[in-house]
């Protein structure tokens, strides 16, 4: 998948593909993939390829470090899926990017629950790794590497 200043095609089911030149800001991005992840909506398996979407660029802004964008676009794509793993993880490493570590903990647990209430037994083992690589960064960065190498 292609990101700003380049071309993004989307195929469907039906073989239709739509294809967006993104050379705009941002801002106008993440508009163009919520048109597509609406587009998608039609689609027979639209929460699928919702969230591979969002999960897509997502990781693109979180690698460009725009941690707010790829924020944003995980909250979207988790409200087609609010169970998704994969897009919980980005959420979490993105709230820690911007600085809110704090916010980590609150999403796996939040996930971890609606896994539960669903009878699917709970958050999956490589998200909670997820957090505690997330948490021993944040008490790496806080310590200083002298500090937490003793």
């Amino acid at each position: 998948m292609a990101v700003y200043g380049q071309i993004l095609v989307v195929a469907t089911d039906s073989g239709a593909k739509w294809t967006v030149v993104m050379s705009r800001s941002p801002c106008e991005i993440r508009e163009d993939m919520w048109v597509i992840l609406t587009a998608l909506g039609g689609c027979a398996d639209r929460t699928s390829r919702t969230t591979t979407v969002a999960e897509s660029l997502a990781k693109t802004y979180l690698a460009r470090s725009e941690p707010a964008v790829a924020r944003d676009i995980v909250e979207r794509g988790l409200d087609a899926d609010p169970i998704n793993a994969a897009l919980t993880e980005i959420l979490m490493e993105a709230h820690a990017d911007l600085g809110e570590i704090e916010a980590a903990p609150r999403v796996y647990e939040s996930h971890d629950r609606s896994l539960g209430r669903f009878d699917l037994g709970g958050a999956s083992n490589e998200t909670r790794l997820v957090l505690v690589r997330l948490r021993v960064n944040a008490s790496i960065s806080t310590e200083g590497p002298s500090e937490a190498a003793t």
